[in-house]
């Protein structure tokens, strides 16, 4: 859902890469050149397209033993396939697709609704740059940031709480943050 813009202005919408999952190769084994190569491989299957008989079979399993297949073609789980395809599948996930076969309609509706905010979207400048204090405190701040805005929403903070909030952000690291990007996006120039 786009949200209304301020004070009755133009709406907008924070772009941002998106993640579906998290995978990453330990430092240890990544200096095994072979080792690392391997497991590129196995994510890449994981990563498998919509439509491809590997996406069929992570998301699926076997047909006749976890699923069948539609009058509409469109893969129908069992229980069996529903208790025995875990979370396997997520380990690392392909590209989005709009598509649900229980609910045709959805696919259209949401491609419309991702098309309207993307004409909103403002892209980030800095995505591609790096921040060495970034890098650093990340969980910190994060973690700082959703305590603070839990505290507000629970309303054990009064929403003037907000200035000091920001204040207190930028002396733990966000001010040095901003001066790191400003600088990567200079030299990026």
């Amino acid at each position: 859902m786009g949200a209304p813009g301020f004070d009755g202005g133009k709406a907008s919408f924070h772009t941002f890469p998106g993640y579906n999952s998290v995978a990453v190769i330990p430092a240890k084994v990544g200096k095994d050149a072979e080792r690392t190569k391997e497991l590129l491989r196995v994510l890449d299957y994981f990563a498998a397209p919509v439509g491809s008989e590997e996406y069929l079979f992570l998301k699926n399993g076997i047909e006749g033993v976890h699923y069948t297949l539609g009058a509409d073609g469109t893969p129908k789980r069992n229980d069996l396939g529903n208790a025995e395809i875990g979370d396997l599948p997520t380990i690392m996930t392909n590209p989005v697709a709009f598509f649900y076969s229980d609910t045709p309609d959805a696919g259209p509706y949401l491609q419309g609704v991702t098309k309207d905010l993307l004409a909103l979207g403002v892209d980030n400048p800095v995505v591609g740059l790096f921040s060495p204090t970034d890098a650093a405190k990340t969980g910190e701040l994060s973690q700082f940031n959703r305590d603070q805005l839990t505290n507000i929403v629970a309303g054990r903070t009064p929403l003037s709480g907000f200035d000091a909030w920001v204040k207190d952000w930028r002396s733990r690291g966000g001010d040095q943050i901003r001066t790191e990007y400003q600088q990567a996006l200079k030299d990026a120039q």
